[in-house]
């Protein structure tokens, strides 16, 4: 029955194959583990895209690596390491240099200041009104006057800066580094 052959073939077309797929999996997952573990915290931390996009293309390698049967374990691990030996580098170079971090990371950007929304810096950023007050309501504000400053960070968490912790927003050291700051202390900025 040429039926039964095509639905034993679509579920199983060799045990051998089968055997090869679980010792591929078990194997690439403990070497993974261990490469992650060994790159440190930042790996498997809150992410900025370039960590998103070396976790990403772990992910698609070791998929690859453990059910493509011309793909050699060995080659795979071999790129999983490159690519966690790259994030490694690229990590120390925005420590060492930090005009290079600015390539890679995203611009910490204020979308609320001073009881406002900043509607031009949320635009650019494609952040709602409602995730800024989610983020507020989160800290356990209840009114926006209460709020000194809402930021979005290079990982996209928001943060809330209340008027009772800075105690000047004119003098904020926090904020000094972030891109649409000195263009709100003087004012200048586009009308909320």
């Amino acid at each position: 029955m040429p039926e039964a052959d095509f639905f034993q073939d679509l579920l199983i077309s060799d045990w051998k194959g089968i055997l090869r797929v679980l010792v591929s999996a078990m194997i690439t997952y403990v070497v993974v583990v261990c490469l992650v573990r060994l790159s440190g915290k930042r790996s498997a931390s809150q992410m900025n895209n370039f960590d998103w996009i070396v976790t990403v293309a772990i992910g698609s390698i070791v998929g690859s690596t453990i059910v493509i049967r011309d793909l050699p374990l060995a080659e795979g691990l071999s790129a999983v390491l490159a690519l966690l030996a790259a994030q490694f580098m690229v990590t120390k170079a925005t420590v060492y240099f930090p005009g290079f971090s600015s390539l890679l990371r995203a611009a910490p950007v204020i979308v609320f200041w001073n009881g406002e929304f900043v509607r031009s810096a949320m635009k650019k950023q494609r952040v709602t009104e409602q995730e800024v007050l989610s983020a507020i309501r989160k800290r356990g504000v209840h009114r926006l006057e209460q709020v000194a400053a809402v930021v979005i960070e290079a990982d996209a968490r928001l943060s809330v800066l209340l008027k009772e912790t800075a105690e000047s927003l004119e003098r904020s050291e926090t904020l000094e580094r972030v891109k649409n700051y000195s263009s709100l202390v003087s004012g200048s900025h586009d009308a909320p």
